[in-house]
């Protein structure tokens, strides 16, 4: 501190004026890293958005008919859905994403992959089975998906028997 008290005035005014810019740097940067993440979040769910609704089109243009549970299996018109990934390698090829459909809250197809192998069998997140599953609305933003965070978009399609949701990311 002695030092600091033989410095000149105007050498104090320096250190001063340096040390609010530094502050007011660090600041700054923290808010505009705050702003892009959040920016580029709100982006990914915009994509999974649409990526959701193109799919959705898609399936229902390339496979017509209803959805319907069939001996505990998954149909769409009369593809069984079950492990037949040709339905979301498609839409992947699409929209560039990883692509699920669900049977209730579990992955019967699926491009998502773990450990090599797609994720067949795996669940959804709870949060996801809240809004989707128990409240029948859809679902974007942020959720885990094989054990990574990722930026969602999930659609309930109500069928007679069982309730369903189709994921893109």
């Amino acid at each position: 501190m002695k030092q600091f008290n033989n410095l000149t005035l105007a050498t104090k005014m320096n250190v001063l004026v340096i040390s609010i810019l530094v502050v007011f740097s660090v600041v700054l940067g923290l808010v505009v890293q705050h702003l892009v993440t959040d920016g580029v979040k709100e982006s990914a769910v915009e994509k999974a958005k649409s990526d959701l609704y193109l799919s959705y089109q898609a399936l229902e243009e390339r496979y017509p008919g209803q959805w319907s549970i069939t001996d505990g299996s998954l149909y769409k018109g009369s593809v069984k859905v079950n492990d037949h990934f040709e339905m979301v390698d498609y839409i992947a090829g699409m929209t560039n994403g990883n692509v699920t459909i669900f049977q209730g809250d579990t992955r019967v197809s699926t491009n998502v992959l773990i450990d090599g192998n797609r994720a067949v069998g795996t669940q959804a997140s709870d949060s996801v089975k809240e809004t989707v599953l128990d409240g029948g609305n859809y679902y974007f933003g942020e959720a885990n998906v094989a054990g990574l965070m990722n930026q969602t978009a999930y659609q309930p399609l109500q069928m007679q028997m069982a309730p369903l949701l189709v994921c893109t990311l």
